[in-house]
């Protein structure tokens, strides 16, 4: 599970990688670099870095809000954006069990 985990985590960097060279700063336009943001967060839950995980949810709901690209389908933008927000919620929840 966990070779599996860094193995994800390697491909969604590269794909960030890749988004940030390809767009540039256009990269937030696209709805897949939230998305991208989203698996990354959800890897960093499960192998325990919460805080990490709690800072990429954010990033991907602030990338979700400015996609251009939803198509005009704003019911699965405040979808996408939900799920962000459960992930980032569970990760602050985890980050304040390891505090006290």
């Amino acid at each position: 599970m966990v070779d599996q985990l860094k193995e994800s985590e390697q491909t969604i960097r590269e794909g960030l990688k890749r988004m940030d060279e390809v767009f540039g700063e256009n990269k937030i336009k696209h709805k897949i670099y939230g998305h991208l943001l989203d698996n990354l967060g959800f890897v960093c839950i499960n192998t325990s870095c919460f805080e990490e995980a709690a800072w990429f949810y954010k990033q991907a709901i602030d990338a979700k809000k400015a996609a251009t690209d939803y198509d005009g389908d704003k019911g699965q933008r405040k979808r996408d954006i939900e799920m962000s927000e459960k992930g980032s919620s569970a990760a602050q929840r985890k980050t304040k069990l390891l505090v006290t």
